[in-house]
């Protein structure tokens, strides 16, 4: 099945989760009904459909290499992105370690780790992190 993604998302970090999970194709919401038609057509024929908008950001992100702040944040784990919808919650962290099941400790330690990667300095700035990225909404 080909995935083509219509999204409100235009980040440099949602279009590269985007590309590493298979999507093959990215269009913003608002785009022309017309090009919505080629997108499927070109994905239909060959495979994968990228606009002009998006070719850009990826050439621009390639040619930056991974020094890349987008980039490096980009390679969040799976253990890291449910972390990041728990913490969009209102659980508690010893909740959220329940529900990952893992020890507290473990959960405190993921905490400190994505507050250092992601460059944040709390737990509100990971919850505007995830909605800023399209990890999280509400």
């Amino acid at each position: 099945i080909e995935v083509l993604m219509l999204t409100m998302y235009d980040s440099d970090l949602a279009l590269i989760r985007l590309l590493q999970v298979g999507v093959k194709g990215f269009l913003k919401k608002d785009i022309h009904p017309s090009e919505l038609k080629f997108a499927i057509k070109s994905v239909a024929e060959e495979g994968y459909y990228y606009s002009h908008n998006a070719t850009g950001k990826l050439v621009n992100l390639f040619r930056k290499g991974k020094e890349s702040s987008a980039m490096q944040k980009a390679v969040l784990t799976d253990v890291e992105l449910v972390f990041l919808k728990a913490c969009a919650s209102e659980m508690t962290y010893k909740e959220i370690a329940q529900l990952m099941k893992l020890n507290p400790r473990a959960v405190d330690n993921l905490r400190d780790n994505l507050f250092t990667k992601l460059d944040v300095k709390s737990r509100v700035g990971l919850v505007m992190y995830a909605m800023k990225h399209g990890v999280a909404a509400f």
